[in-house]
């Protein structure tokens, strides 16, 4: 149809919307009509965004997200819809399991927990017991810096989406890809004469590492007014 259109000189304008890297990955079984397409990358949500669908959610299922756990949502999400949706969905049903109409701190905690449990049957045994250790070791900086860049820039990055994105310096960004490349969590990727840019080798290891990243993070933090309560 597009190609038809486009040879006709149609007045017409479709809009297709999809995941992927690039044009090229979003419609790469129909390469012959690239050229009558416009790539339009969408940009990651910012915190308001976010925090409006938390308020969607809230007046769809008749719920309150307390300042606080709204708060832990913009931070687990970074931008992402489906991930803000997903964690509001799991902390709204573990506050309705206890009987609350107010979502608290601990159950966007709990929320993450059951979204690990979704992403880990989504990637290899053996990926996910390396990012374990690794975090059992206590090198979980390295792992959630260059996981943060990634879901920043869709999966492929360099040292500067590292550094910009967690504000530190070029040089601790260059160490955390050199630790992880040592750890054969990263491949190369395309990239230019000037920088290298990387990918994780499983797609879904970055969302998983960030997870697990607030899975820590976030009980640390809604435990004690778990314990108040």
């Amino acid at each position: 149809l597009i190609k038809n259109l486009a040879d006709r000189l149609g007045r017409v304008q479709l809009v297709l919307a999809g995941v992927a890297a690039d044009l090229t990955e979003l419609v790469e079984h129909i390469p012959s009509i690239r050229r009558n397409i416009f790539a339009l990358r969408v940009p990651k949500m910012t915190e308001a965004e976010v925090l409006q669908i938390v308020a969607n959610g809230e007046r769809e299922a008749d719920l309150k997200f307390d300042t606080q756990a709204s708060a832990f949502v913009v931070e687990v999400a970074r931008g992402s819809p489906y991930i803000a949706s997903l964690i509001c969905h799991h902390a709204g049903h573990a506050a309705l399991d206890a009987g609350r109409a107010t979502v608290a701190p601990a159950d966007v905690a709990n929320a993450v927990d059951r979204a690990i449990m979704e992403f880990q049957g989504r990637i290899p045994t053996p990926a996910q017991a390396h990012v374990r250790r690794l975090f059992e070791q206590g090198r979980q900086d390295a792992l959630a810096m260059t996981a943060r860049a990634a879901l920043a820039t869709d999966g492929v990055f360099d040292a500067g989406d590292i550094e910009t994105t967690n504000e530190i310096s070029a040089k601790k960004a260059q160490e955390a890809i050199e630790a992880l490349s040592g750890e054969r969590l990263l491949k190369p990727a395309h990239g230019d004469d000037v920088n290298q840019r990387y990918a994780f080798v499983e797609e879904g290891l970055p969302t998983l590492i960030w997870m697990m990243w607030a899975q820590r993070n976030l009980n640390r933090e809604a435990a004690p007014r778990a314990a108040a309560s």
